[in-house]
């Protein structure tokens, strides 16, 4: 299963493949649940937009002149991924997607997508330049993954400038303390509409925190 939320700008839907096949039992149906879900992705996603836009940077900032997200904007994408996070755990029964994503996946250009994700992770790869770090996925079409001892910390700082982590693992709580788990490796979001601007401020944030 690979999650289309995760992946692309869409509200919900993910793609299910089986060796086997998938054959529901029975043709499921969206719920008031779902069209919630579908609604407040929808308003995550603009408000991702506007916190974003929110936060320009000349291309020759130092990290003096980095401008911290505007509180009250990166509080409420805050507040509706928590509710959006709350309702995908409300809506487990599988449903077809919505009609809106549907509409925008009918128009999806995967090739040009994986083009403009590749060249984003390049860029990053190349203002990080000689810091130490590794860019685990360096040149691949997907959101950089960065593997450093620093990561909670550059999660941190990017966090104080309204950029959050496209994906999280953190230590589940039934885990035995005996058995380790990886904390060395931080999800970037720098993707194809990540201007040149931003990802140089992604790159100064990450060094500054090393």
């Amino acid at each position: 299963m690979a999650s289309l939320r995760k992946l692309v700008a869409v509200t919900d839907g993910a793609l299910l493949w089986s060796r086997e096949g998938i054959t529901p039992d029975s043709p499921a149906t969206r719920s008031g649940v779902d069209g919630e879900l579908s609604a407040a992705r929808s308003t995550l996603l603009t408000r991702s937009a506007a916190l974003e836009a929110r936060t320009p940077v000349p291309v020759s900032a130092s990290m003096a002149d980095l401008p911290a997200a505007p509180p009250r904007l990166a509080d409420d994408y805050l507040a509706q991924l928590a509710r959006s996070e709350e309702l995908f755990d409300l809506a487990t029964m599988p449903v077809p997607i919505s009609h809106g994503a549907r509409s925008q996946l009918d128009i999806f250009d995967l090739p040009r997508q994986a083009r403009r994700r590749r060249r984003a992770n390049r860029a990053l790869t190349r203002e990080l330049g000689d810091a130490p770090l590794e860019v685990l996925n360096a040149g691949r079409a997907c959101f950089p993954l960065i593997g450093s001892a620093a990561a909670p910390a550059i999660e941190d700082a990017l966090a104080r400038h309204g950029i959050f982590s496209p994906q999280s693992w953190p230590r589940p709580a039934y885990l035995p303390d005996s058995l380790g788990w990886p904390t060395d490796v931080v999800s970037i979001d720098c993707g194809p509409t990540t201007s040149t601007e931003k990802v140089k401020q992604i790159a100064a944030i990450i060094t500054a925190a090393l």
